[in-house]
C-alpha cells in the first residue's frame, strides 16, 4: 500500500477514506476497484472544490482513479493556469 507522498495526496487520501467509508486507501489504489461509483465520485470533486479550494471534475477522477494520479493532474492543471512569471517564482522557491 502506497503512502501519501506529499500534502495534496495526504488531503486527497482524507477525502476518500471518508466518502468511500475505509480506514485504509493506498494512493496507487483503483477507486472503481474500491467500490466508488458516480455518487461517491461527485462528493469526493465537491470535496476537493470545497475544502481544498482546487480545481477537479467527475472527469478527472474517471481518468485518474488514484489518488495519485488525481493528485498530478490537479498539479497541472494548477501549474497550467500560472502565468510565466509566476512560474518563475515557484521554481526560484
Amino acid at each position: 500500500m502506497t503512502k501519501p507522498q506529499n500534502e495534496l495526496e495526504a488531503a486527497l487520501e482524507a477525502i476518500w477514506r471518508d466518502a468511500i467509508g475505509l480506514d485504509e486507501i493506498g494512493c496507487d489504489e483503483n477507486f472503481f476497484d474500491l467500490g466508488g461509483h458516480s455518487l461517491i465520485g461527485i462528493e469526493i470533486v465537491t470535496r476537493i472544490r470545497a475544502d481544498l479550494e482546487l480545481p477537479c471534475a467527475l472527469p478527472d477522477l474517471t481518468l485518474h482513479p488514484t489518488i495519485t494520479g488525481l493528485a498530478n493532474s490537479i498539479a497541472e492543471s494548477i501549474a497550467s493556469r500560472l502565468t510565466p512569471q509566476l512560474a518563475a517564482q515557484f521554481e526560484e522557491a
